[in-house]
């Protein structure tokens, strides 16, 4: 008790000790005091450098019966057991933090897709997607085990390929010509960091489009914002065979990659990943990996 009334007591000898010049002094720093206390504090900006080490991609499954279709349960249990989504989340995560959370929700949507929604954040996987993968592998693989990794393979590119967009939006990287384009890219150069299981997955993706360009009576979509499937499905290929000739020779042997188009990949794909490494690199966790021998 006796230390606070001390403590009331100090301010009051100290300033009657002072000449009344320095009081009024005194009072003035005392009302300046007083007006920065009733203004409001500044708002805290996050340094750049720490907004860029919080945000983490979270994955989150419908797993609910509620109204699914008959056969959602058969493609969520191999999703799930398959960890295929949670093995793309896991990269994504040590490759990139965003400055805020993105949140991968595998569900069914009426119609086979998958989609970045700038909004929100949220990146979706709907389930009728993995059900057309199966349908269109099934028909090509020579095993059902084929057709199994042929649709991991599919769904690692355009899960990379939707985190593209999201890399772009959130960080604010600077694209010239088609976005889609340039996130084709990205799902391919992150694919081919994974050496060849993850060229694998980058030509199950690029065999999904040409799929798709080859299915009866579908009709090309000059105006839309993605490449034509089939323009996808070379593009893919062109980048592969520019990382590994080697390796995927047989692209051009087998006439899937005209030799024309082949003459200039390497170039084509030193390129891309120059690009990606200089408007991407700056703002992630690590560089881009080093590719093996080609």
């Amino acid at each position: 008790m006796r230390l606070v009334l001390l403590c009331c007591v100090l301010p009051t000898v100290a300033f009657a000790q002072l000449t009344e010049a320095q009081q009024r002094e005194a009072r003035r720093i005392s009302e300046l005091m007083k007006q920065d206390a009733a203004r409001p504090a500044p708002v805290k900006l996050t340094p750049p450098e720490q907004l860029l080490k919080r945000g983490t991609v979270r994955l989150f499954v419908h797993s609910l019966p509620v109204n699914k279709p008959a056969d959602y349960a058969a493609y969520l249990r191999f999703v799930t057991d398959e960890k295929l989504l949670q093995q793309a989340v896991d990269t994504v995560n040590e490759l990139a933090a965003l400055p805020r959370d993105v949140v991968v929700t595998f569900r069914d949507c009426g119609e086979p897709q998958a989609f970045y929604e700038p909004k929100s954040g949220g990146i979706t996987f709907c389930y009728e997607l993995v059900k057309l993968f199966d349908q269109l592998y099934t028909k090509q693989a020579k095993s059902p085990g084929e057709a199994k990794e042929l649709i991991r393979g599919a769904v690692f590119f355009v899960f990379f390929h939707e985190f593209g967009h999201a890399l772009v939006h959130e960080l604010g990287l600077p694209i010239t010509g088609r976005e889609e384009d340039a996130v084709d890219q990205f799902a391919t150069l992150l694919l081919l960091e994974q050496g060849e299981q993850g060229e694998a997955a980058a030509l199950s993706g690029a065999a999904f489009f040409l799929a798709l360009a080859q299915l009866p009576g579908k009709k090309p979509i000059f105006w839309d914002q993605h490449s034509l499937d089939a323009q996808r499905f070379y593009n893919i290929g062109c980048w592969l065979y520019g990382a590994s000739p080697f390796r995927q020779v047989n692209l051009v042997a087998q006439g899937l990659l005209p030799a024309p188009r082949a003459a200039g990949c390497g170039d084509e794909f030193t390129q891309l990943r120059s690009s990606w490494k200089t408007i991407a690199e700056p703002k992630l966790k690590r560089p881009f990996k080093p590719l093996s021998p080609r």
